[in-house]
């Protein structure tokens, strides 16, 4: 009974609001408006680095991104990639590297390949392959990201691929605060009596699919090796499927995110829900002002309505552009 009051004071014009919505009042939407002030000072901080990534995002973002990759792999009727302790090792190790030292490509500028990482950690590979990610704050735009570039999407569908890592770490390129995002694929190679672990770790990776290009967004380029014959065999480790993702301090478990966790890897993307959802109520607060007591009008309340419409929409295309036009993929 309470909400049905509550609904009839917000909404509804009548005799005891005195025809005027609380919904559209004045006092209403400068709240609302100093309220979405306030969440953009804190996006816009989150956008430009001047509040870095939290331990909880770091938590939450690959766990996202490996749930989001798998839900791509499974419309395209593929089977899920299984998280691996070893590729979310190395993983952090190649995300470390960028950080420190400030760049950000597959290889590094003193030449460590990116199967360099694989093998550091002891992953014997049949299938590898990589795709990074930086200047982002939401897990959702990456996945976008990739999955619009020809290069990464056919990463991600690669049905040759069985296991997966991720890991994130912060850093500086280019002069400003940065959040670097590897996402390392892998089939274990099959084991074989005959090879010996020193031949395994000898032996130098095929490239067998390498491609470049340059967009908009910088240039992308797609990594695809497979390991030599001679690395046909796969320590017990490397080759076994763990329930955890090791990345640094991040343990990323492979249970589907909840509704927090996603929201929480998705700052854009659900701000821009939130927006949507006020502008909404507004709107069904103008329809129901203007139609149930059409006689009866207030102008301002009118203009209160429409003004914050705008205002909603004009922090989405800001929010929009500041969460898409730093993004740069390889």
């Amino acid at each position: 009974m309470n909400l049905i009051r509550l609904f009839k004071k917000y909404f509804i014009p009548h005799e005891g609001n005195n025809h005027q919505p609380h919904m559209l009042r004045r006092e209403t939407i400068l709240f609302i408006g100093v309220m979405v002030l306030a969440i953009e000072v804190l996006f816009v901080f989150r956008s430009f680095g001047i509040i870095s990534m939290d331990k909880l995002t770091a938590l939450i973002l690959p766990n996202s991104l490996v749930d989001e990759t798998n839900a791509a792999r499974a419309s395209d009727d593929l089977s899920s990639l299984k998280p691996s302790a070893l590729l979310g090792a190395a993983a952090r190790d190649k995300a470390n590297d960028m950080a420190k030292n400030g760049y950000f490509a597959h290889t590094s500028p003193t030449g460590v390949t990116p199967w360099y990482w694989f093998q550091k950690v002891g992953y014997n590979f049949e299938y590898a392959g990589e795709n990074l990610a930086i200047n982002f704050i939401d897990s959702q735009d990456v996945m976008n990201a990739w999955m619009n570039s020809p290069e990464h999407r056919a990463n991600i569908l690669d049905s040759h691929f069985t296991q997966i890592g991720i890991a994130t770490a912060e850093g500086t390129y280019e002069g400003r605060p940065a959040i670097f995002v590897v996402q390392l694929f892998g089939t274990p190679a099959p084991i074989a009596a005959s090879a010996s672990s020193a031949a395994v770790a000898s032996a130098e990776p095929v490239v067998i699919s390498q491609s470049s290009s340059v967009t908009a967004a910088g240039e992308n380029t797609f990594v695809a090796v497979k390991g030599a014959e001679t690395s046909s065999i796969a320590s017990p480790v490397a080759s076994s499927v763990s329930s955890t993702v090791v990345a640094g301090s991040t343990s990323v478990s492979t249970q589907q995110s909840n509704s927090v966790a996603d929201a929480w890897a998705s700052p854009h993307q659900t701000i821009n829900y939130l927006y949507y959802a006020l502008g909404a109520l507004i709107i069904l607060a103008l329809v129901l002002n203007i139609f149930i007591k059409f006689e009866i009008q207030h102008g301002y309340l009118i203009f209160n309505g429409l003004l914050l419409i705008v205002f909603l929409g004009a922090m989405i295309v800001v929010n929009n552009y500041l969460a898409l036009s730093q993004i740069r993929i390889l």
